[in-house]
């Protein structure tokens, strides 16, 4: 994924507004589902709400890739 996909994935989960700090982060497709909490923790993420509704999001996409 781009950029892009993952701005408009952020935007599905409800949030968009971290868009620019998973560009920043140089968060793309290749490390997305490698994600936890410590790495959101890293990027400067302090909404624990926003930290499971990634996570979670995660969660489905990595269930979508490996079925």
């Amino acid at each position: 994924w781009t950029d892009a996909h993952v701005a408009l994935w952020l935007t599905e989960i409800r949030c968009g507004h971290h868009a620019a700090t998973f560009k920043a982060n140089d968060i793309r497709g290749d490390v997305l589902l490698e994600l936890d909490q410590m790495t959101l923790k890293e990027m400067g993420m302090n909404s624990v709400g926003d930290r499971v509704r990634i996570l979670n999001g995660v969660k489905h996409l990595r269930q979508r890739c490996s079925s």
